[in-house]
């Protein structure tokens, strides 16, 4: 998990430090593209080594055993097309941001499924339900009672 917050650090340095528009291929020319470059790459190997080593770790539960081989297999997926990215871009083939477009696609879809998943698990359900559970009825004379403004 912390692999993929670092991750999630290095997207906002993204944000936060723009790219400028290059030739396929082409090394940024400037600091501000130079930090996005680097960030974005920190944050494409530490996405896919947090995501191979979550989704791995998922057997040992009930609920997460069954969709372990969706998400283990986005991960590798991942995996697969950030070597392709890098080849594409160190290549300097015209469709380097296809190659991009495609890990990001991959890398949302990974993290939308754990996040609805997560959000669907019977422990976040429990959890829901016990915090809007209806308190049962009190004893007259109890502070937080209702009968307080009769008395």
């Amino acid at each position: 998990m912390v692999l993929l917050a670092i991750a999630g650090v290095t997207y906002v340095v993204d944000f936060i430090f723009p790219t400028e528009i290059l030739p396929p291929g082409a090394p940024p020319t400037t600091v501000v593209g130079t930090i996005h470059l680097v960030a974005a790459l920190f944050g494409w190997v530490l996405f896919t080594v947090g995501a191979i080593l979550l989704s791995s770790r998922l057997k040992r539960d009930a609920y997460w055993k069954s969709w372990r081989p969706a998400l283990l297999g986005l991960s590798w997926v991942s995996a697969l097309l950030l070597v392709v990215l890098v080849a594409v871009v160190v290549s300097r083939e015209p469709f380097g941001g296809l190659a991009e477009k495609a890990f990001i696609l991959v890398r949302n879809l990974w993290a939308l499924m754990l996040g609805l998943l997560a959000f669907n698990s019977p422990a976040a359900s429990a959890n829901v339900r016990e915090r809007l559970a209806v308190p049962g009825p009190r004893a007259v004379g109890d502070p937080g009672s209702a009968d307080r403004c009769s008395q």
